[in-house]
């Protein structure tokens, strides 16, 4: 049986803050090579998702390498009546064997969604994914393995993220995929049909890169520059205008990715800010971090800090204090912020400075 991870993450406390409108959409740019498999579609898993009981609720592909990293996100309600098998699975189509290592997850079995969204965040941004053994390690030419399967409750999310990594000696040729079955003594390495119809606008595709960093302009080279004593300013993350990177477009399989990954489920994003004092008084400023359109939650670390679950937030009038950063006259001081959106809640968000 996989291993149920710990969540023992701490949770910010919600305050209010002033309603500041962001006077900045920050530009996205990729910042790692990790491949990125999104399972959100279909959210809610029925009996007509399945043909003849067995599902392939997303998948990916990449021919021509020697070794490929993953993060695998997964987000499925079973809503069948009944227990459901779910699991991830790879199908070795080249000649030489494939080697599956390095599994760590953070997946869980429960009906509290907002708070498994929270864990969820708050591993990816804290680094804390739970390792775990891989059922197969090793799968040959023309086989399928498996990666790790659970027995879903009716009723119940599975729901959560997996890294692993996966090898050989030669150029590969693979499939990994999200797959279900409706009878839990199914082999899920048998399950090979087309992928299940969408039943929802929530996201799901394959994209080369799994993290974000955020930049205060089109060319990537600028942080947030914030003058203390200039008032109350924000900047817009998950902003659906020039940070919308995982876009159907440029997914595996397009025809049926849906929607995009506006919202950055599964994703650490960074966000660089440059504070510059130019007065010539010391200067206090404080940073928080709120929704932008319903609300929101999920994680955040301050620079290489600790890592804080975000409760769920009213939009634009609550938020969490991120830190409070003094900075002398005539001086600037480069941060950096890192904040993962929770499953089940909104994902606009806002980086709020306060002096």
């Amino acid at each position: 049986m996989p291993k149920i991870p710990t969540c023992t993450t701490n949770e910010l406390d919600a305050v209010t803050i002033p309603n500041v409108a962001p006077t900045l959409n920050l530009y996205g740019q990729r910042n790692n090579t990790r491949r990125f498999l999104m399972s959100d579609n279909p959210e809610s898993v029925y009996t007509n998702n399945f043909t003849n009981g067995t599902a392939v609720l997303w998948h990916d592909s990449v021919s021509g390498q020697t070794t490929v990293y993953y993060r695998v996100y997964v987000w499925h309600v079973n809503k069948t009546g009944a227990p459901m098998k779910f699991g991830v699975t790879i199908g070795n189509a080249g000649a030489s064997p494939i080697t599956v290592s390095n599994l760590q997850h953070c997946v869980a079995l429960t009906t509290n969604y907002i708070g498994q969204g929270q864990c969820t965040a708050a591993s990816l941004v804290g680094s804390s994914l739970t390792s775990d053994t891989i059922i197969d390690t090793s799968v040959a030419a023309g086989k399928v393995g498996l990666i790790q399967e659970w027995t879903v409750p009716n009723g119940q999310i599975v729901g959560g993220t997996l890294e692993f990594q996966i090898s050989s000696s030669a150029a590969m040729s693979y499939k990994v995929r999200t797959v279900a079955s409706t009878n839990t003594s199914t082999n899920l390495r048998t399950i090979n049909n087309k992928v299940a119809d969408a039943n929802s606008d929530h996201p799901r595709g394959s994209w080369p890169f799994s993290n974000i960093t955020g930049f205060a302009n089109s060319t990537f080279s600028q942080n947030i520059i914030y003058d203390l004593g200039s008032g109350n300013k924000a900047y817009a993350i998950n902003n659906n205008v020039n940070d919308n990177i995982m876009v159907k477009k440029d997914s595996y399989d397009e025809a049926n990715a849906i929607a995009t990954n506006k919202g950055h489920y599964g994703v650490v994003y960074k966000t660089p800010i440059t504070l510059r004092n130019p007065t010539t008084t010391d200067r206090t400023v404080k940073i928080y971090l709120t929704g932008r359109g319903g609300s929101y939650g999920g994680a955040v670390r301050w620079n290489n800090g600790t890592t804080y679950k975000v409760p769920k937030l009213a939009s634009s009038t609550e938020g969490v204090l991120v830190a409070t950063v003094k900075v002398p006259k005539g001086t600037s001081v480069n941060h950096e912020i890192y904040t993962s959106t929770a499953g089940s809640l909104s994902t606009p968000a806002a980086i709020v400075c306060i002096s």
